[in-house]
């Protein structure tokens, strides 16, 4: 039920997004691909460009924006791009594997998850920090691609309909009827 209601100008936003979220796990020049926990954080820093991404022993450094501009992105659709690949792993991390050791209320699980993308929006320079329905929406499907990739079986969570602000749709969830309002906090900083 996710990619239903995502913008058609988005689904390339996606794919691109999807090829890149493991970008993290290279660039260093040091290669343990499967042993890299900090990859999202490292790629999301690549692609903002705050590291440096080295494609070769003589330091070649890889500008990502100035490639995802050739593909025809604007500034915003590279900022996303951005903040996709680096929260891949987020609702995996936030919501997932908390909700299965019952640690929190699966309606504080996805608290977290969104205030973390509030938090990568907002170091983007993302939308001004705020989060959309569609902005969930394809962070969410980033996130169980990811997952479904690694362990190919049936994810669920018993996400309530989620109603953010200025989004008249609700993302549904089954076997829920409540609805959940999430504040959106704008950066306190200017992009």
């Amino acid at each position: 039920p996710f990619v239903e209601g995502i913008d058609e100008s988005n689904k390339k936003v996606l794919v691109f997004a999807g090829f890149l979220h493991d970008i993290g796990k290279g660039g260093d020049q040091v290669y343990k691909y499967y042993t890299k926990p900090d990859h999202p954080q490292d790629g999301f820093n690549y692609l903002i460009g705050k590291k440096d991404y080295i494609v070769s022993k003589n330091n070649t450094r890889f500008d990502f924006k100035t490639w995802l501009k050739a593909q025809g992105f604007s500034d915003e659709e590279y900022r996303l791009i951005t903040v996709l690949a680096g929260g891949h792993t987020l609702f995996g991390k936030n919501v997932l594997k908390p909700w299965r050791k019952k640690e929190k209320h699966p309606h504080e699980l996805f608290d977290d998850f969104v205030k973390n993308l509030e938090l990568l929006a907002s170091q983007a320079c993302y939308n001004n920090g705020v989060v959309t329905e569609q902005f969930v929406r394809m962070a969410v499907l980033i996130s169980a691609a990811d997952l479904y990739g690694m362990n190919p079986v049936k994810i669920t969570f018993p996400i309530v309909c989620v109603e953010l602000p200025e989004i008249q749709n609700y993302v549904p969830a089954p076997h829920q009827k409540e609805k959940i309002m999430y504040d959106v906090v704008n950066p306190e900083e200017d992009c």
